[in-house]
């Protein structure tokens, strides 16, 4: 577990400027919803659809935040892609680079698909958890849960090529060893946006600010490491660290 996040941080600090480079496409991710100000809102911790104001806006308008932040999930999806080869590369010496880009492009399309499915899924109970007068608590836990189960399902889509049925199938065996990361991973994210927000609400005292400010952090560190992170816990479910390719 400790070597895990040893090896992200190494991951990190080794390959920034190419990471920082494929996290330019997370800054127009989160910067493309802001165009519908009325229909997401923005935490410390990123953008969200207001569910509330889904019944205030006319058809067109709601077809139109939908596919914003559809485009959203896609660039996500590219550049979530490409930094778990990055991770990917790194724990293996064994690797060529005509082989990681034959998997970007031969994996991108399932990986955006898998996004865009848990998006809806998640959409789908958000409504219906809304419609139905659920308690915030109830709610909660189901979204928390629903990420619970999918959490790994991208990381296997990107590392082991899998499709979406083939990674449930395969992470269901590793379930023993994988059940504790999760958690793990959100306690550690967590942290480190209240950490950031923290510091930038110390600096500037003022609440729209420090949002703006964390959530540019957000999408420049915080998010390119806990995929960095995801991917090396991932990666534990091996004896060995990968399997030579």
């Amino acid at each position: 577990m400790l070597h895990a996040y040893k090896e992200a941080i190494k991951t990190y600090i080794r390959s920034l400027d190419v990471i920082a480079l494929f996290s330019l496409v997370l800054v127009i991710a989160l910067a493309l919803p802001l165009l519908f100000p009325d229909y997401f809102f923005w935490t410390f911790s990123g953008v969200f659809l207001r569910i509330s104001k889904l019944t205030d806006i006319g058809l067109g308008e709601l077809l139109i935040s939908l596919l914003l932040y559809g485009i959203s999930l896609l660039l996500f999806s590219l550049a979530f892609l490409l930094i778990s080869q990055v991770v990917k590369e790194h724990r293996s010496d064994h690797i060529r680079i005509e082989i990681l880009k034959e998997t970007i492009i031969r994996q991108y399309p399932e990986l955006a698909l898998f996004f865009l499915t848990f998006f809806m899924i998640i959409f789908a109970v958000a409504i219906f958890g809304y419609v139905g007068s659920w308690p915030d608590w109830l709610l909660t836990l189901a979204l928390v849960g629903l990420g619970y189960v999918f959490f790994f399902v991208p990381f296997a889509i990107a590392i082991d090529e899998y499709t979406m049925e083939e990674a449930l199938v395969q992470l269901w065996k590793y379930k023993h060893r994988l059940f504790h990361y999760p958690l793990l991973y959100a306690l550690t994210i967590g942290a480190l946006t209240i950490l950031v927000a923290l510091v930038f609400l110390l600096l500037t005292n003022d609440l729209e600010t420090t949002r703006l400010l964390s959530n540019i952090v957000n999408a420049l560190v915080i998010v390119p490491f806990g995929i960095i992170l995801g991917s090396h816990f991932y990666f534990d479910k091996y004896t060995l660290s990968i399997r030579e390719i």
